[in-house]
């Protein structure tokens, strides 16, 4: 499914309903010999029902940006948008790919897979705004990168037990091996020893990206800086209280106040950061 989301736009040429026959089909010719004959078809019928919405999008995105939008009103003031803030074609089907790779339950075997799922699912949307927030240097565009890494790192340690739950363990194996964690033991909220350190080094982690992203604060043109300033506020504050909570994020959801949140935007809005 990852390889057709990678074609060029150049070379979405093929209709929408053509295009999800083709994806459908090789989806399929990987998972029928799994499965019982009606257990397959029913995979089919539900595998092209996810995905004809996601490929029809993409293909009329593609003619979009060819200069071919259908009569969608949102296409002018998008493709506006796209020109006057020279945002970059490619992030937008770097976003459907992120899309796409949620489809299904999946486990993250390597950081670097994991951090080409962060790339996808969060860098590209900060590369998107600060394009839009506008910058000084193209030194913002990695910084844009590792922001939505520690962006999307927090995200996922904080959601670990529900995206267990859903069969998405995005924890790298290669991580859980190494601290003696087991899928079983998070879908089963056991809170050990283990589970603490594997925490502390997912934490730690985060917070080196947010370290290396910190200088893209001072690139965004200054009309801008409180907004950016004010989510690396909620996310790094996020990050801190799954710390003091001692890491426990298999039995409740921890979030910031709701006082916590009105004291980041009013600092913001007032330009206190």
């Amino acid at each position: 499914m990852r390889t057709w989301l990678r074609l060029a736009p150049d070379a979405l040429i093929l209709s929408a309903p053509a295009f999800v026959v083709l994806a459908v089909l090789g989806y399929f010719g990987t998972i029928a010999p799994r499965f019982a004959l009606l257990d397959a078809l029913l995979v089919f019928v539900g595998v092209a029902a996810l995905l004809y919405p996601l490929i029809a999008g993409l293909v009329a995105l593609t003619d979009a940006l060819g200069g071919r939008p259908d009569a969608n009103p949102a296409w002018p003031a998008f493709l506006d948008s796209i020109e006057r803030y020279q945002i970059p074609h490619r992030y937008f089907y770097e976003m459907i790919e992120g899309v796409a790779s949620d489809l299904e339950p999946r486990a993250m075997q390597t950081f670097d897979e994991l951090y080409r799922y962060c790339y996808h699912v969060a860098s590209v949307v900060g590369l998107t705004t600060i394009h839009i927030f506008g910058f000084t240097s193209p030194e913002a565009i990695p910084l844009a990168e590792k922001c939505g890494i520690a962006f999307q790192l927090t995200n996922i340690l904080r959601d670990i037990r529900e995206d267990t739950e859903l069969g998405r363990v995005y924890l790298p194996a290669e991580d859980l091996a190494r601290f003696g964690v087991s899928v079983d033991d998070m879908k089963h909220t056991r809170r050990t020893g283990r589970f603490g350190r594997l925490m502390e080094f997912e934490i730690d982690r985060a917070r080196r990206y947010y370290r290396e992203a910190a200088p893209l604060l001072n690139l965004i043109q200054p009309e801008a800086r409180s907004s950016l300033w004010a989510l690396i506020a909620i996310y790094s504050i996020l990050l801190d209280h799954i710390a003091e909570a001692h890491f426990d994020v298999l039995t409740r959801r921890i979030s910031l106040s709701t006082a916590e949140k009105i004291w980041i935007v009013l600092r913001a809005a007032l330009g206190w950061t």
